[in-house]
């Protein structure tokens, strides 16, 4: 695999890693939102499942990282370009 390419797929995955996270936060913890907030609609059984297969992909986006030697990002979080 060529370096753009590899470039190209840590990012997307990158960014599909931080969403799928930022949901299961917002699944595990109604008081995420300070100024929005959405109808909870789900029962603790759905929320659950939802958890896990955020979960689920969470892994499989570490093995896709793992088999083709993704690079890790390791900057701050309140660090700016």
């Amino acid at each position: 695999m060529n370096d753009n390419l590899r470039r190209a797929i840590t990012s997307i995955l990158r960014y599909v890693e931080m969403q799928l996270v930022d949901q299961k936060m917002k699944l595990s913890n109604k008081e995420v939102w300070e100024l929005h907030r959405v109808r909870d609609d789900l029962t603790a059984r759905e929320r659950e499942k939802y958890i896990l297969l955020i979960e689920s992909l969470l892994e499989e986006i570490r093995k896709v990282k793992e088999t083709f030697g993704l690079e890790v990002d390791e900057s701050q979080p309140n660090e700016r370009s």
